[in-house]
């Protein structure tokens, strides 16, 4: 996760790699710190005067070197001559007494004043010396130390010291970089060796000059007469500059070397005419001493500073070493702009180089008209790198005269530390120095100092990443009412800044808005559309012109087929990069081992999700989208009127009509792709149909709940019943199509004639299902009226009842049984002819007889279903083979009681 918040910073850095940079940094201070410090321990000895106690012993110091000590030691001696033993207690010279010091105490035998046999050194503390903690007056002298910089000094001290070391040998750097060496005679030098090279081949560009001209001359073709007599003089000046070139290039070097130290050094010695502010602190003001004396925070001085410290500020206290925030930000500018410096003079010695070899082919490039322009860039170039070092040493001169006479009349010490910045300003504009020329090694610079690559400018332009992020960040919050009071304030500026801006660009817009009225731009407008035009034309004539061409001509056609047959080759290429690529997201790694994005699988694969994710919601809302317009145009007549446009309304609401169909079957198409990949069972199915919610599982163990509200869900699994489930299954959901499935019951209805459940039970067919659609036949009575209704149409045959199923066939035998009882007992139900009923239940009945013993048909009779013929046959009103002799046989109800009325 860490990898999606990096921030770039310079180069190829991230805010991770700093991080752990630093951290690496301060661990290792750290480690070093507690390695290499010094043991402590109790102050085992004291100051008394200049002398030291150790254990009531006064040690006085030694003036002359004792042998054995570590040299430079600062050592002081307690003898016994009596004893011939001498304690001798030292340590380092350079120790600030003002602080506890790590002393060393070592016996030695002393014999006429000889020192010999000294034993290991033990080690003591020396506490401060009593009149080093304060100073005179009673005042309390500040403890002298190296940094007094909190926090990250031991970054700053360091970097900070190495930058003014430097800092104070610029002018020798700079000036070994501008002086270039005089060119000299010695003809084993290998400029002068490579100059001869040249020098050969300028020969024989003369030699080719002459016979042009020759020819010109004789065959009167090339140049004129004119020319040639005008060519003469410049032939030899040529002649004799090319041979000489040499010699032109080396006083040329010498006189800007000459004219660039003159100026420099007259400028020097204007600045030492003039008396130094501080007598004192001559020779003292250099960057390291300066460096030093800000970061000890004013209490280590160099030679003078006593007298000096008045200028500086007066105190030593914070407000020096506060100083380290202005140091040290011009230390790394400086420092930076001596690097930019260097690398451009740095090539400006090279390329001097190579214009002194190059010289003589750049006058005889002086010798034709047409090469002559080459001669001038050559004379540019050499002499634009040539008034470098003169120009250089005037700014670098005259900047630190300047310097000089800004610290003459300093008081603070800001003001000195910018006065010597002023001594390295001429640096900074070193590479605008160069490409002022228009010269190319001012492009050069350019690349060097470049602000998508140059050091500088890369660090500016982070900085200033930085500041506008904060910026913004600041803006935000004061636009959402929080942030600081500044923050508040400096957003009512900016708001008041955008409006200004937005005003001007919107008188702007509606400036420009009527002038795109104008009738005179109109006529502008109409000619350039008409020259567009005529460039259009002429393009797509050349285009035809190159095609014609192309396909007549064989060295066209080669290429043509090259072209395509390397873009062939390029896609070829691509598309096994986006097979490899595609494959590396997926997830089982041994089938793609050694894929060339393997390392990138996880990232890639966890991109593809995001995007399917994103997909699908743009899928899914698009289609709500459409579903919601075809809702719209079906309930609106005004927007079927104006969407129908000249088709008419009627056009556009078939239009919504099928697309909300269309979008609704999308729907329950989706649906009955989640029942089948959670694989429910018939009485699942049938019972989520009804309107229960039901849970199920997948066969990787994933739990869904269909709730009952699911309407797509439920249609599914409605068309899924009709088409698979049993007959009885079939007929609960047919009893409720006009009740609880009433929403469905269009569905129903198409399930019935789609599935031809007819062919399964008779009554299931024709009337029924239009009934069904309409919502008409509602519960078990509703069934059975349908019931009733096929069998007083007379619609059953003999091959119905072979085919049904028995359960169908159970329905319908029990509503003819149920009606016959009702007329038996002279309850005739309302609108029933009984006479008739009673024929069509004979026939009924004979029909039943017919499929029994009709050997044609009677082997389709599954063994359910012949039982319960059989018992129509013998119960059911009416004689065998004549059915108007209804209302004569048995009127027994059946023995299973099942009727399924």
């Amino acid at each position: 996760m860490w990898d999606a918040y990096r921030l770039p910073a310079i180069g190829n850095f991230s805010v991770r790699k700093i991080a752990l940079s630093l951290l690496a940094v301060i661990i290792t201070a750290f480690l070093w710190t507690i390695t290499f410090s010094p043991t402590t321990h109790a102050a085992d000895a004291t100051w008394q005067g200049n002398d030291i106690v150790v254990d009531g012993n006064t040690y006085k110091s030694e003036s002359n070197p004792i042998p054995g000590l570590p040299a430079g030691s600062q050592a002081y001696s307690f003898q016994q001559p009596e004893q011939g033993v001498a304690h001798v207690l030292y340590f380092p010279a350079n120790s600030d007494s003002a602080k506890p010091i790590s002393a060393q105490i070592q016996d030695f035998k002393i014999q006429n004043g000889q020192y010999s046999d000294p034993s290991p050194p033990t080690a003591i503390n020396l506490a401060a010396k009593a009149d080093s903690a304060n100073g005179q007056n009673g005042e309390e002298k500040k403890e002298k130390t190296q940094c007094d910089v909190p926090g990250v000094g031991w970054i700053i001290c360091t970097v900070s010291r190495y930058i003014a070391t430097g800092m104070d040998n610029i002018f020798q750097w700079i000036s070994g970089y501008l002086e270039v060496k005089p060119v000299t005679t010695d003809t084993d030098s290998g400029l002068y060796k490579a100059w001869t090279m040249m020098l050969g081949l300028a020969n024989a560009a003369f030699v080719i000059a002459f016979l042009i001209m020759i020819y010109s001359q004789i065959t009167g073709y090339g140049m004129s007469n004119y020319n040639l007599k005008k060519m003469i003089p410049r032939l030899i000046v040529a002649a004799v500059a090319v041979n000489i070139s040499y010699f032109i290039c080396g006083i040329a070097v010498d006189a800007s070397n000459i004219f660039g130290h003159s100026l420099q050094q007259a400028l020097v010695d204007m600045r030492n005419s003039l008396s130094p502010a501080v007598p004192e602190a001559s020779g003292w003001l250099t960057w390291k001493n300066l460096t030093e004396y800000i970061l000890s925070g004013g209490t280590i001085a160099g030679a003078g500073i006593v007298g000096y410290t008045a200028l500086v500020g007066g105190t030593v206290g914070g407000s020096i070493s506060g100083l380290v925030f202005l140091l040290f930000p011009i230390l790394i500018t400086g420092a930076l702009a001596v690097l930019v410096a260097l690398i451009v003079l740095a090539a400006r010695q090279a390329l001097i180089t190579v214009l002194i070899v190059v010289s003589p082919l750049a006058f005889v490039a002086y010798l034709l008209p047409n090469t002559e322009k080459w001669f001038e860039k050559w004379r540019e170039l050499f002499t634009t790198m040539l008034m470098v070092f003169p120009l250089f040493s005037l700014l670098f001169g005259g900047s630190q005269l300047a310097s000089h006479i800004i610290i003459q009349n300093a008081d603070q010490a800001s003001i000195v530390i910018f006065a010597m910045f002023i001594q390295v300003a001429p640096l900074v504009i070193t590479p605008f120095l160069v490409r002022f020329s228009g010269s190319l090694l001012g492009r050069l610079a350019g690349m060097v100092n470049d602000p998508k690559k140059g050091v500088v400018d890369r660090a500016r332009n982070w900085a200033n990443d930085r500041t506008e992020l904060r910026r913004n960040a600041g803006y935000s919050a004061a636009a959402q009412g929080r942030g600081t009071f500044l923050q508040r304030s400096a957003w009512k500026r900016e708001t008041n800044k955008r409006n200004r801006d937005g005003l001007k660009n919107m008188y702007e817009a509606e400036a420009d808005a009527g002038w795109h009225n104008d009738e005179r731009y109109h006529a502008i407008h109409k000619r350039n559309k008409f020259a567009e035009m005529r460039k259009s034309v002429g393009e797509s004539s050349g285009d035809v012109e190159f095609e014609r061409e192309k396909a007549s001509n064989p060295t066209y056609q080669a290429y043509s087929g090259r072209q395509r047959l390397n873009q062939d080759v390029i896609k070829t290429y691509q598309r096994e990069e986006d097979r490899a690529f595609e494959e590396a997201k997926t997830s089982d790694r041994q089938k793609i081992a050694g894929n060339r994005f393997i390392g990138l699988s996880d990232d890639a694969r966890q991109i593809q999700r995001r995007m399917d994710v994103a997909d699908n919601a743009s899928a899914a809302a698009k289609a709500v989208q459409r579903e919601e317009y075809a809702r719209a145009l079906i309930d609106s007549e005004d927007l079927q009127i104006a969407a129908g446009g000249l088709a008419g309304a009627d056009r556009a609401l078939a239009t919504g009509i099928s697309e909300y169909r269309k979008a609704y079957g999308d729907h329950v198409d989706e649906a009955s792709a989640i029942l089948k990949h959670y694989n429910l069972s018939g009485s699942q199915r049938q019972a989520h149909a009804l309107g229960e919610t039901i849970s199920v599982k997948d066969g990787h163990g994933g739990l869904k709940l269909l709730r009952a509200d699911s309407i797509y869900t439920r249609e599914a699994a409605i068309e899924a019943q009709l088409k698979t489930g049993t007959v009885m299954e079939i007929n609960q959901i047919v009893e409720a199509s006009g009740d609880t499935l009433n929403k469905y019951a269009t569905t129903i209805a198409a399930a019935l004639a789609e599935n031809k459940i007819n062919q399964k039970a008779v009554f299931l067919g024709g009337q029924t299902i239009n009934d069904v659609g309409q919502s008409k036949v509602v519960g078990i009575e509703g069934l059975n009226a349908a019931i009733l209704r096929t069998i007083m149409d007379g619609k059953i045959s003999s091959g119905d009842l072979a085919t049904n199923d028995p359960e169908a066939l159970k329905r319908i035998f029990g509503v003819a049984q149920n009606i016959d009882i009702q007329i038996r007992s002279g309850q005739t139900p309302a609108g029933l002819d009984a006479a008739k009923f009673l024929q069509r239940v004979a026939s009924l009945k004979n029909a039943a007889n017919t499929a029994l013993e009709n050997r044609s048909i009677s082997g389709s009779i599954k063994e359910a279903a012949r039982d319960v013929l059989v018992d129509m046959r013998a119960t059911l009103p009416g004689d065998l083979e004549n059915p108007a002799a209804g209302g004569t046989g048995q009127t027994d109800p059946p023995a299973s009681g099942d009727t399924g009325v």
